[in-house]
């Protein structure tokens, strides 16, 4: 049976960024420039560089940025940042953006109060009261329920009428009517 766990360190070694310094990139400029049409490519095949390459050592050149021309990216100069202070940065400027949309938001608020009132007073009504059906016994409060149901052909519906007692729950009465014809309808 084999083990989930590696016996040792991981054999494969963890790529590492290749790092140019200034003198190889003006000599790469330089060769790269002074070579005829047709050998640029062979340069860049040798040593195994992009055109993007030399394009951007090329305008650090002509800039008169020899400093530019050392990777800002690995340089010694720009430590590399842990997860957890990459972390905070990121909620730090989550909540400045945050904070600077509340300001606003109660900037507008308050605007918003401080308006004098352009409507005049209306009448108010009192609040509509939802009517309360009471029964206490079977047979004293009744409702009702209409109900489309499909016919045997597409298009012909009838109609279902139910009361129902409102206390008991029970059906107490029911019927199912055809549609009048579109005939009888016309007035």
């Amino acid at each position: 049976m084999t083990s989930t766990t590696p016996a040792g360190p991981d054999p494969a070694l963890r790529p590492t960024r290749r790092t140019f310094s200034p003198e190889y990139k003006l000599r790469i400029v330089a060769e790269y420039d002074a070579a005829p049409k047709n050998e640029k490519g062979a340069i860049l095949c040798r040593e195994r560089l992009y055109h993007s390459h030399v394009k951007e050592w090329r305008a650090a050149r002509d800039a008169g940025a020899l400093e530019k021309l050392v990777d800002q990216r690995t340089s010694p100069a720009r430590p590399k940042k842990s997860g957890a202070e990459a972390k905070n940065k990121k909620l730090r400027r989550q909540v400045e953006r945050l904070e600077r949309e509340l300001a606003r938001s109660k900037a507008a608020l308050e605007v918003m109060g401080k308006l004098p009132r352009s409507r005049r007073r209306q009448a108010t009504h009192p609040a509509r009261t939802v009517p309360e059906l009471v029964a206490t016994a079977p047979s004293q409060v009744f409702t009702w329920d209409i109900t489309k149901a499909a016919g045997p052909a597409k298009g012909i519906w009838y109609h279902a009428y139910v009361i129902i007692d409102i206390f008991s729950r029970y059906i107490v009465g029911h019927t199912v009517e055809a549609p009048n014809p579109p005939s009888e309808t016309r007035s």
